[in-house]
């Protein structure tokens, strides 16, 4: 087993404040490279959220706990089983038991980067059913109305990854050139 030496996202943000454009850009963009790793190999991680993701002394950023993970063709749900999964950040299709892919993935890196930019998750309710139900039915406060300082583009792409249909979120591509965009403005302002 390798011990890694870092803290999780969850920890960091309590430790350091919310996110900046920059290091969510930055998490995001390491996160795609995970997920289109797992991808490649048919696996769903089924459980990405901030306390799932580690933050390295070295700045490397590392997914854990695949105790949920499953290949693309497995089932995720079957009759009598409990649900398993983080409600915060988990996609419909999950909730609903449909066939998963990398998209479902993408659904929770979406709400990770929102909650670890804004503080709170995309969809908030008093219990977990409650919740569950919202992700399926409810829309959320969009990113940009949270972070009005981040670029437009970067919320949009946020907002696209936490689309209720699978088919709607962005490719993997297109996540990796908005976060670059995104890294190179930054980049730019600080030597300017």
């Amino acid at each position: 087993m390798e011990f890694i030496n870092g803290q999780t996202l969850e920890d960091f943000i309590k430790e350091n404040g919310l996110l900046d454009e920059y290091h969510a850009a930055y998490i995001c963009y390491e996160m795609v490279n995970a997920i289109e790793f797992m991808s490649q190999n048919s696996i769903v991680h089924r459980d990405i959220k901030p306390g799932n993701v580690i933050l390295t002394v070295d700045g490397e950023v590392k997914l854990l706990d695949f105790g949920l993970a499953k290949k693309e063709s497995e089932n995720t749900l079957s009759i009598g089983d409990e649900f398993k999964g983080t409600p915060q950040f988990v996609s419909p299709e999950y909730i609903r038991d449909d066939p998963l892919d990398f998209r479902s993935d993408i659904y929770a890196l979406g709400g990770t980067l929102y909650y670890l930019s804004c503080g709170k998750p995309p969809i908030e309710a008093k219990s977990a059913i409650e919740t569950l139900r919202a992700h399926l039915y409810n829309d959320f406060i969009r990113m940009e109305m949270r972070q009005p300082d981040f670029d437009h583009d970067f919320c949009l792409l946020i907002n696209s990854m936490l689309a209720k249909e699978a088919n709607e979120r962005p490719s993997l591509k297109d996540m990796r050139t908005i976060c670059y965009k995104s890294l190179s403005r930054w980049r730019e302002d600080s030597h300017s």
